[in-house]
């Protein structure tokens, strides 16, 4: 399975012990209209299953490394968003918001999986919200890893954050309308994450390359999204809102604005991290889970 983001961004290592016990497993479920790509960690008998959302430009085996801080307790699945990996459903007419959530919903009555606890990383944080909202599933609780929820900013007192949002991505797509590729690429990668593209290996460049379209489908779609904080606020389930202190501008006002409009929900931000710090640091991000996880058995 080509990932796009394994090397993109240097992971956090794994003891050889905690690979063997825990290590990623690789399969493929068909759903309706398509089929789904997808890796599992853990005990697949697990009392609790939980699910991991990729961000945009990555793909499901950059969160193998939180899988595996996880999955001594839970079994763990990660499904590859649309358009990534394997995964492709027959529907290229709809947005990719809407397919993602498509193929997150199919791929759990596929695997008749009813009861979960959800994580999402950025796009996959969107797309985690979007799937709290619908209400398709029995939620046990909602992990938002700075989640890319623009709609939800006030246009007048985050017009900072929108304003750099935009600009990132006028810069982006002007870059690769005329052709100028890796300075696209180099826009997206260093404002989103403070990866600098001259530091990303040959390999990590080429697979960026390749998600170029997903990306300019995506960002405008996510930067303009009509789902505000009311929309959100009749969603219930204890959640976690888990920022950082080097993210991008924008992910800590989004955090601020879902925290006001959930009822039930906490936050956190992660000293001396990025907004990549589930890739970066995996194991740091897994305990805060596991902590907030351990509230919600009190």
């Amino acid at each position: 399975m080509s990932c796009v983001c394994d090397i993109f961004f240097k992971t956090e290592s794994t003891s050889d012990a905690a690979k063997d016990m825990n290590e990623a497993q690789n399969h493929s479920v068909d759903v309706k209209a398509g089929a789904v790509e997808y890796l599992s960690a853990g005990d697949p008998f697990a009392e609790e299953t939980v699910v991991i959302l990729h961000a945009s430009a990555t793909g499901a085996a950059t969160m193998t490394g939180l899988a595996q801080s996880l999955a001594s307790r839970y079994h763990v699945l990660i499904p590859n968003l649309d358009g990534y990996g394997f995964t492709k459903l027959d529907c290229a007419k709809c947005p990719a918001t809407f397919r993602h959530v498509q193929a997150v919903e199919r791929f759990l009555s596929a695997l008749q999986i009813e009861k979960l606890h959800l994580i999402g990383h950025s796009i996959g944080g969107l797309i985690a919200l979007r799937l709290a909202r619908r209400a398709r599933f029995e939620l046990k609780s909602l992990v938002l890893i700075e989640p890319m929820a623009f709609g939800v900013l006030d246009e007048v007192a985050d017009k900072d954050a929108i304003d750099f949002d935009r600009a990132m991505i006028n810069d982006f797509l002007g870059a690769v309308s005329a052709g100028n590729f890796e300075d696209g690429l180099s826009v997206f990668t260093e404002r989103v994450s403070g990866q600098n593209w001259d530091d990303l290996t040959e390999k990590a460049r080429v697979e960026l390359m390749a998600v170029i379209p997903q990306i300019v489908e995506e960002a405008p779609l996510v930067s303009c999204d009509d789902l505000n904080s009311d929309d959100f606020s009749q969603i219930s389930v204890p959640t976690f809102l888990l920022g950082t202190e080097m993210g991008p501008p924008p992910a800590a006002p989004i955090i601020e604005r879902i925290s006001a409009a959930l009822p039930n929900s906490a936050r956190q931000t992660l000293s001396g991290m990025g907004h990549m710090a589930p890739v970066t640091h995996a194991s740091v991000v897994g305990d805060a889970i596991e902590t907030f996880y351990g509230t919600l058995e009190r």
